[in-house]
């Protein structure tokens, strides 16, 4: 995306239907307004202590042509003054993937992107596949708790899954780099704040499920839907189950939107064509070793 994309293209994404007093072009999105550029799109979301919008000046100030804000917007930051146009948008904060995706070109399509979820093991999970593929000549890229970047070049990350705007920013340098594979890790707040919306994912993988950040999703049966989302709510290739956990077995009984469903685990489950089995599992000193 070296030339920008026209303001009304960008409203039109995210379904905006009032007709638009001018056009511009874009040349960047920003979610915080102290990372405004100009030429910049400013997207106000709706935060859980402060509306982005009480930024407004800030963002116009270092260059922002337009914003983009959530609404309903707070009565203390509904009059702005400022002088770039402000456009009201409904469910902003779960049309930003989608958003950053059309802006990118869809970067996701054109790049092999596996997923990987659960309470214990993600981060492993993730690097040391993204390790195996370059391993095996697939040139690999990671995203998760370590940081994003090339396996020998990570930048740390604030989240362990960022903003949707990181994501498709992201993936887009990994395509120019030709990068061909990128595995990352997918939070359960991320799956629930949207960040994954507009990607679009090869492989899902699901490690296990156990007790876990209740003081965000309340209920295990909340958190557990979260993490199902990136089954039910991505168009996979492919999913992977860890079939021993009570919540993967679960799964495969419901709905999940992939053309291929592998297990794996411990015991073999019926009605399962693809299944990866381990037995003579013993613990060593140097690792796991299993057959």
């Amino acid at each position: 995306m070296a030339d920008g994309k026209h303001l009304t293209q960008l409203l039109a994404t995210v379904g905006y239907r009032d007709s638009v007093g001018h056009d511009c072009i874009v040349t960047g999105l920003a979610i915080d307004s102290r990372d405004v550029r100009p030429g910049d799109l400013f997207l106000a979301v709706a935060g859980h202590q402060q509306h982005g919008l009480t930024y407004a000046r800030q963002a116009q100030q270092l260059g922002a042509v337009a914003i983009f804000a959530e609404s309903p917007l707070p009565e203390d930051v509904r009059e702005q003054a400022v002088d770039i146009p402000i456009y009201e948008i409904r469910t902003l904060n779960q049309q930003l993937g989608t958003l950053a995706a059309y802006f990118h070109d869809y970067p996701a399509e054109k790049i092999k992107v596996m997923a990987v979820t659960g309470t214990n093991g993600k981060t492993s999970t993730a690097w040391l596949l993204a390790q195996a593929l370059q391993a095996l000549g697939v040139s690999s890229a990671y995203m998760g708790t370590l940081g994003m970047g090339s396996l020998d070049s990570l930048q740390k990350l604030k989240n362990t899954t960022p903003s949707a705007l990181h994501i498709q920013s992201f993936l887009a340098d990994s395509v120019s780099r030709g990068i061909a594979c990128v595995c990352l890790e997918a939070s359960s707040h991320a799956l629930v704040q949207g960040r994954l919306n507009g990607l679009a994912i090869d492989t899902a993988i699901l490690t296990n499920i156990s007790q876990d950040h209740l003081d965000y999703h309340q209920t295990m049966t909340a958190y557990a839907q979260a993490k199902q989302r990136l089954f039910t709510e991505f168009k996979l290739r492919h999913a992977v189950i860890n079939s021993d956990d009570a919540y993967g077995r679960q799964w495969l009984q419901a709905d999940i939107d992939a053309d291929l469903i592998s297990v794996y685990g411990r015991q073999r489950q019926a009605q399962q064509s693809h299944q990866h089995i381990a037995e003579s599992i013993q613990a060593r000193d140097n690792g796991i070793h299993f057959e």
